[in-house]
């Protein structure tokens, strides 16, 4: 019995050695890869300083430029917009800025799944699982999701979802050519051709919901200027399919920017790659009317 303990605590040891030692190493690892994700993401951790901090799923990293609202309000523009991002991953992003910076403006770019309920919604979390145990408002939503005590456990576990991004790119030397967080989606040269209605959801995420009355009390909090958007879909919008979040921004007065239900683009489909998101010559022109409406907003 003797012997097997002494087995058994060698083994737990050396697993424990090792996993350290693997986490480490692909935490240089992490550091020094450009795959757009890692670099994207340390930047939003560590470096972003601009004044206006745009926040949104794939929709907001490829509807909003920043250089074109920058020039028109006067003022330093971010997009922290990334794929599959939610409400969560939102919530954390602006807590680890909050480290080390305090935004003026923060315009949320947000879409139904933001408060309803959908499969795995804390999927798109993974991306910070390096930076567990660094800030407490960001590890809470690891706790929400159940994941930060595997995380704590096993720092190799951290890069689980990472570990192809990280070495697809880790041996080619480039930063990627973004417009302070924005990247274009490029002339797909066919757009969509069905106008559909979308659905008007009724699944209601109380915890979503949570979460962004929390997002906007860290906004109150830090004295942050706080801007609801809703940017255009190649869909016919029910005129109640945002109710949730008007409700929100009426509750706390927040600005609520809706070129959905409005049909802003409806009638241009050359200015989308798909039904939900902008290709370039789009995002352009939405950047311009964003700007005009911020500016107003701004000058109340």
């Amino acid at each position: 019995m003797k012997k097997l303990f002494i087995s058994l605590a060698f083994i737990f040891i050396s697993l424990f050695i090792i996993d350290r030692i693997g986490g480490n190493l692909m935490w240089h690892a992490y550091q020094n890869t450009y795959s757009t994700t890692c670099y994207k993401t340390r930047e939003v951790v560590n470096n972003v300083n601009q004044d206006v901090l745009i926040l949104g799923s794939s929709r907001c990293a490829h509807h909003y430029v920043p250089s074109i609202i920058s020039d028109s309000i006067g003022m330093s523009v971010y997009n922290g917009g990334f794929n599959g991002a939610c409400i969560y991953s939102y919530y954390m992003v602006l807590n680890y800025i909050l480290a080390h910076y305090t935004p003026k403006i923060v315009c949320l770019d947000l879409i139904t799944s933001d408060y309803t309920l959908t499969n795995d919604p804390f999927k798109s979390i993974h991306i910070y699982a390096p930076y567990v145990g660094q800030n407490k408002g960001a590890d809470e939503v690891f706790i929400a999701d159940g994941s930060y005590w595997k995380y704590q456990l096993s720092h190799l576990y951290r890069y689980n979802s990472l570990s192809l991004s990280i070495f697809s790119r880790l041996a080619v030397r480039y930063v990627p050519d973004f417009d302070n967080g924005y990247y274009p989606i490029t002339d797909p040269h066919s757009y969509p051709t069905i106008l559909r209605a979308s659905d008007t959801p009724n699944n209601i995420d109380p915890l979503k919901i949570q979460y962004l009355h929390k997002f906007i009390n860290l906004c109150k909090t830090h004295d942050i200027r706080l801007v609801f958007i809703i940017s255009p879909s190649y869909t016919i919008a029910s005129t109640d399919e945002y109710k949730p979040l008007q409700d929100i921004a009426k509750e706390y007065d927040i600005p609520f920017l809706d070129y959905h239900t409005k049909k802003t683009f409806i009638d241009h489909p050359e200015y989308f790659k798909d039904a939900s998101h902008l290709w370039e010559k789009g995002a352009k022109l939405y950047s311009l009317i964003v700007s005009k409406d911020l500016k107003r907003i701004m000058a109340q």
